[in-house]
């Protein structure tokens, strides 16, 4: 049994495709005995199977084609594809990702530390026009302070609320099939997606907060499983989509952790609409004006078992707002921090080379304008 499958459902979609099944050809140290590719077609029109089939690569590459049906949904074409996977673990992305090389020994860092762990990764935005060539990609497109149209709104997220997800109140509302991994049993327990979900949105959140409530299995996000997405457009009936499938998730799960309601969790992503002390209360529980402090900058790996030991006697102390600022990146005190879980203070995690400074109103604005733009 190979240990991973990733799962892409596609539909019109064969030229960003076949980039995203390039991409996968090239994951360092890995070949065909260890991870497949699993396309699920959603009734494409475009030829996709005589596009895609001739792309070299050294994995397993299984093609399923459904019929284009009322009933048609991503979360249905999942479904199709983690039932028919091999692997352990089923690695969900989408038809416009590109991945990096490394993106299953990053994967692998997390499972080699825990088996039973969702792991959710980040995104980068790719511009309108964007040269794919593989040689130089990612040295291109990398995560910038300065390049803020890349930056996805789900690193402002973490920057605020931290990379520790255990911090989260209701972390599945932060689950993604553009970038995320689940144990392949987990999902059997659950079964799967809900096809109830027609059109495009929420039916990963759905998923994620049923994940989520599951016994013995812990969430984590990695700020190094970083993906590229392609620029598209969406269809003309986006928000009319969202409307609905919004609708249908706040009648079935009306509240989350704490009893609050569904519909204020989702504001999770009004991350710069709203002011950082208010949403650090809201989503994380963290209150403005604390006077106990500990600010913990770890540069020295040597030091590593010592910082622990640190943070271990911080966190049992009661309401201490504890902040971890990695230097070093280089270690597996991200995973560690995370599977603490609950404390008496959870501290928050702050790898330093994805720390985003706070944004004038003019870059505030720009920001939402491009954002706009990509959707």
């Amino acid at each position: 049994m190979r240990k991973f499958s990733f799962v892409i459902p596609s539909y019109n979609s064969r030229t960003m495709l076949r980039y995203s099944l390039e991409a996968l050809n090239n994951q360092t140290g890995y070949g065909p005995e260890d991870y497949e590719v699993i396309v699920v077609d959603d009734g494409s029109q475009d030829d996709t199977w005589d596009y895609i089939k001739g792309v070299n690569r050294n994995y397993e590459l299984k093609y399923i084609y459904l019929e284009r049906e009322a009933c048609s949904s991503r979360g249905r074409a999942r479904n199709f594809g983690w039932k028919a996977a091999q692997g352990e673990n089923i690695v969900f992305i989408d038809a416009d990702i590109i991945v990096k090389p490394g993106h299953l020994s990053e994967l692998d860092r997390f499972y080699n530390y825990q088996r039973n762990v969702v792991v959710l990764g980040t995104r980068l935005m790719l511009p309108k026009g964007a040269f794919i060539d593989f040689s130089n990609l990612f040295q291109i497109y990398d995560f910038n302070r300065k390049k803020l149209a890349l930056i996805d709104i789900t690193y402002f997220v973490y920057n605020s609320l931290s990379y520790n997800i255990s911090l989260v109140r209701t972390p599945g509302i932060l689950f993604s099939t553009c970038n995320s991994a689940v144990p392949k049993e987990c999902l059997e327990k659950i079964s799967g997606f809900d096809e109830s979900y027609v059109g495009w949105g929420i039916e990963d959140m759905d998923l994620g907060c049923r994940l989520y409530n599951l016994d013995n299995l812990q969430f984590a996000v990695s700020s190094r499983l970083e993906v590229l997405h392609q620029f598209h457009k969406h269809g003309p009936n986006l928000d009319e989509e969202v409307k609905r499938n919004k609708a249908i998730f706040e009648s079935k799960l009306p509240y989350g952790a704490k009893n609050v309601p569904m519909r204020m969790e989702l504001e999770i992503w009004d991350v710069l609409g709203m002011p950082n002390d208010i949403y650090l209360e809201r989503f994380a529980g963290i209150k403005p004006g604390k006077k106990n402090k500990a600010v913990l900058e770890f540069r020295d790996r040597e030091k590593l078992d010592q910082l622990k030991d640190n943070i271990i006697k911080l966190s049992e102390q009661e309401s201490l707002d504890i902040e971890v600022h990695d230097y070093c990146e280089n270690t597996d005190l991200d995973i560690w921090i995370q599977f603490l879980g609950c404390r008496n203070s959870i501290p928050q995690y702050f790898p330093q080379s994805r720390k985003i400074s706070k944004l004038s109103p003019e870059e505030r604005s720009k920001y939402c304008l491009s954002r706009n733009e990509l959707w």
